[in-house]
């Protein structure tokens, strides 16, 4: 992972299919080296 810790895993939550398994696939190439960062919101 490059980096620090920008939450990928929150991905496994996400109801669409090309986060949560497309992108997941290969993370690195699909997500960290873009400079993707992922968070939720609670209420």
């Amino acid at each position: 992972m490059m980096g620090g810790d920008n939450n990928v895993e929150f991905l496994e939550y996400s109801p669409d299919p090309d986060y949560n398994t497309w992108t997941l696939q290969e993370p690195e190439e699909r997500f960290h080296s873009l400079g993707g960062y992922c968070f939720y919101v609670t209420e």
